[in-house]
């Protein structure tokens, strides 16, 4: 009986000692797939581009960067986390808001919502301006080549 509790643990030592470095061998040889890390949108630190060129006050510079943060902010709770994913990264990738989200495949009330937040924002902001500064926006904006009729109208 003796004997045979001795065997047993000799052979349970041998097979340990014997399968310790294939186990290691092994996963030393498993490859782990390296992820690049996504990159969050930055918040708006700066008026958008268009309104750089209208003299505004650091009062209404402050006041557009903050419409601009909500704004944003609302379009992040309309999206999934995947959308919410993508926008992100199209957005560090430099890619204007409206382009970003006509990549989202969106449904027809997110894309009801998403107008009615964009409206909303572009209606802040111009309160913001004063009527000269309107005035300016609107050239300014003749000047640009014409996108579309809508954000998703295409």
């Amino acid at each position: 009986m003796e004997f045979k509790k001795i065997s047993l643990i000799i052979t349970a030592i041998t097979l340990s000692v014997a399968t310790t470095p294939l186990v290691a061998k092994a996963q030393s040889e498993i490859e782990v797939p390296q992820v690049a890390p996504i990159q969050v949108a930055q918040i708006p630190t700066e008026v958008p581009p268009k309104f750089q060129k209208l003299n505004l006050t650091d009062n209404q510079k402050s006041q557009i960067i903050e419409v601009v943060q909500q704004g944003r902010q609302e379009i992040q709770d309309i999206l999934t986390p995947k959308q919410q994913q993508k926008f992100k990264r199209a957005i560090a990738n430099g890619r204007e808001k409206r382009q970003a989200l006509r990549s989202l495949n969106l449904s027809n009330n997110q894309k009801r919502e998403l107008k009615a937040v964009m409206q909303s924002q572009r209606s802040e902001i111009e309160s913001i301006l004063t009527d000269e500064q309107k005035e300016d926006l609107q050239e300014l904006k003749s000047n640009f080549p014409r996108r579309g009729a809508g954000l998703f109208n295409r």
